[in-house]
């Protein structure tokens, strides 16, 4: 996939650059996602994420027939989720 098969709307690329995240990231994450299968489901579209130091960029994107991705949300937080170890006791 290459990195111009990933659309990113202008409003939300306004927003990214005020939160200090380069569209590259996000294109690269979306580009990780796709070819190793680190993504979720939800409905039609795809979520997957990164640490970035403190913080998880996280990205929502849908693909079309043609094959081209189209970045739906992208957001950040700094909570860190960990899954819970299974006890076998």
């Amino acid at each position: 996939m290459r990195e111009e098969n990933i659309y990113i709307p202008p409003a939300l690329l306004e927003q990214l650059e005020r939160d200090g995240i380069p569209p590259k990231r996000v294109r690269d994450l979306i580009q990780t996602a796709e070819a190793h299968g680190i993504k979720f489901r939800i409905g039609a579209d795809y979520c997957a994420s990164q640490r970035m130091g403190t913080i998880t960029l996280w990205v929502v994107y849908h693909i079309l027939s043609s094959g081209e991705i189209h970045v739906d949300r992208a957001y950040h937080h700094r909570m860190q989720l960990i899954p819970e170890e299974e006890s076998h006791a």
